[in-house]
């Protein structure tokens, strides 16, 4: 019964400060959206994307692994291969930029696209710390961090953006800033509170391939089953920019944003509860598994459809009111988009079972194959449609991947892998 207590008590402190995470989110991008442009939306999106996906494929799914981790030496292991690991992406991202900028692959000038490197080493931080957290149950610093961060990030851009124009360097240096105060948040109560744990790292030779090896399933499957999409993503957002410019790319990332507020406030924030109480429940009582991963489906798609609908029907007013009258395309983008967040917003709360039941290789296989479809089917067809139609696509694709993934997650908890409660 204190177990059940400290769930829904956990779940609660989640969706509070994700609701104010929200208010402070839907207070500040209509002050944006008036001093930033869509094309420097489209180069902050862009940018701020490849960041993510950097960050995403280059730490190999270990922050995924260890809050299931109950070894201290080895999460101690962990930690340092994360943090050497995100010293090469930080020294890649560099290359990159620079690259990218020599070339003029994106034109998004050199001010933008130096800010890469900085992105990607203050999320690297932010997403370990988050995992230290999440491991030690301390949804105390992850609640409060989540309404430090955009009450940072969103307060710099709109200050920067009043003070100094509408440049999109002024947004991603603001993000990273951001960052930077949720992993010191996380930190100084987290740690705290683990202080034996991390004196520990002094005393283990670092060894990241061993560590690599070690966790070999979450390397290879976890991270591409979780990446795929992400990079999917961003592909998209390219191909947006490549054929219908850089201001419907700003249009489509301004829809892409306020569709994932409502997925942030419920589904993101309560996403480290439910993996950790999955965890439990399978270590503990296996069979009970599938009911309570049931129940949280039902739960999260009646939430998100009830949250959407507005979208749907009057997105293009909403938007064009909230955030001017040249944003009324990416309200229409995002009502046509809001069918198939119904289902994402449930995917992204449960999809950890496929961990939990070590279920890893078949997220991977489905997760690609819808991957690479939505991507195919852009590249091939997005120059020869109007933006509407080629969201529709879009729509169609995500909806179908997220009720198959959906039934898949209920699926594996009534056929688990062998011994799901290791992790090594």
């Amino acid at each position: 019964m204190q177990i059940l207590s400290k769930f829904f008590s956990d779940i609660i402190k989640s969706v509070s400060s994700s609701g104010v995470q929200f208010a402070i989110m839907m207070v500040t991008t209509p002050l944006m959206t008036r001093l930033y442009d869509p094309a420097a939306y489209s180069a902050f999106g862009v940018v701020h994307s490849i960041a993510i996906a950097v960050i995403g494929v280059g730490l190999l799914s270990l922050p995924n692994v260890y809050p299931q981790e109950r070894d201290t030496a080895k999460r101690a292991a962990l930690v340092q291969a994360m943090s050497v690991m995100l010293l090469v992406l930080v020294v890649f991202s560099a290359v990159a930029a620079v690259v990218m900028a020599v070339f003029n692959i994106f034109d998004f000038g050199f001010a933008t696209l130096a800010l890469l490197p900085l992105l990607v080493a203050t999320f690297g931080i932010r997403q370990i710390m988050v995992s230290v957290a999440t491991e030690c149950g301390d949804f105390n610093s992850l609640s409060l961090g989540q309404i430090v961060e955009p009450a940072t990030a969103r307060s710099g851009a709109v200050a920067f953006g009043i003070l100094s124009g509408g440049h999109p360097a002024f947004i991603l240096f603001s993000v990273a800033v951001g960052h930077l105060a949720t992993a010191f948040t996380v930190a100084k109560m987290t740690l705290r509170q683990q202080l034996h744990q991390w004196r520990s790292l002094l005393d283990i030779r670092i060894n990241s391939l061993r560590v690599l090896r070690q966790y070999m399933d979450f390397v290879v499957f976890n991270t591409a089953s979780q990446q795929s999409q992400m990079l999917a993503m961003l592909a998209i957002q390219l191909l947006m920019v490549l054929f219908f410019s850089n201001d419907m790319g700003g249009q489509y990332i301004l829809a892409i944003s306020i569709l994932n507020m409502p997925v942030s406030l419920v589904a993101l924030a309560t996403a480290p509860v439910l993996y950790r109480h999955f965890i439990e429940v399978a270590e503990t009582n296996p069979r009970q598994l599938t009911q309570n991963v049931s129940r949280a489906t039902g739960i999260y798609l009646l939430v998100g459809f009830v949250i959407m609908c507005p979208l749907f029907f009057f997105g293009e007013e909403i938007f064009q009111f909230i955030f001017g009258p040249v944003w009324g395309p990416a309200g229409r983008i995002a009502g046509i988009l809001s069918i198939s967040y119904v289902g994402s917003f449930a995917l992204i709360g449960v999809s950890s079972v496929f961990r939990v039941t070590r279920r890893l290789k078949l997220q991977f296989i489905l997760e690609l194959f819808t991957a690479i479809l939505m991507v195919a089917v852009a590249a091939l067809y997005f120059g020869g449609l109007d933006i509407y139609t080629a969201v529709l696509y879009l729509t169609i694709i995500w909806t179908a991947r997220n009720v198959m993934m959906l039934v898949t997650c209920i699926a594996v908890t009534r056929f688990p892998a062998d011994n799901v409660s290791r992790v090594t």
